[in-house]
């Protein structure tokens, strides 16, 4: 009978653990976030990088809920753009997006070219205080095909 306990114990710990995973859906996340005394730059296979600097450096970053039953399904992307730290709202639009160096940003698996230069749209901001800018983000880009972002949030000050 001993045995037996053992056995049941097991099956309803294995199915305890099932059942926890599958209703551990976390879903998709978005960041928004700013940094200052940074800058952009282009680094190793052509991703820009947040680097030290003297700019406030501008990212949305989205990532995509991963499918434990699917292999090799991971997504997630990123926009980043900069501007001078001494404004306190700025309109960019093409052709000055290539100027505040705004980029789109891919990662799964997948063909990944390096960091995409964005530069057709518009980005918008407002600072609300030291530590929030209220941005919007309507741009288009070429990854094989036009792709499109729109984005309006607030974004945080974070640190590197």
């Amino acid at each position: 009978m001993d045995k037996y306990l053992k056995i049941v114990v097991i099956i309803l710990v294995c199915l305890i653990s099932c059942n926890e995973d599958e209703d551990a859906d976390t879903g998709d996340r978005s960041e928004y976030r700013f940094f200052q005394d940074s800058s952009i730059s282009i680094g190793e296979f052509d991703f820009a990088l947040i680097a030290n600097g003297t700019n406030l450096v501008f990212e949305y970053y989205f990532i995509a809920d991963d499918e434990p039953n699917i292999a090799d399904d991971e997504y997630s992307e990123r926009i980043i753009f900069e501007i001078p730290p001494n404004l306190n709202e700025f309109s960019i639009s093409a052709p000055e997006l290539s100027n505040a160096n705004t980029f789109f940003d891919k990662y799964c698996f997948c063909v990944i070219e390096g960091s995409i230069p964005v530069e057709d749209g518009s980005i918008t901001g407002i600072k609300i205080d030291d530590t929030t800018w209220e941005i919007t983000i309507d741009i288009a880009f070429e990854d094989f095909v036009t792709q499109t972002r729109t984005i309006s949030e607030q974004f945080q000050l974070a640190t590197r």
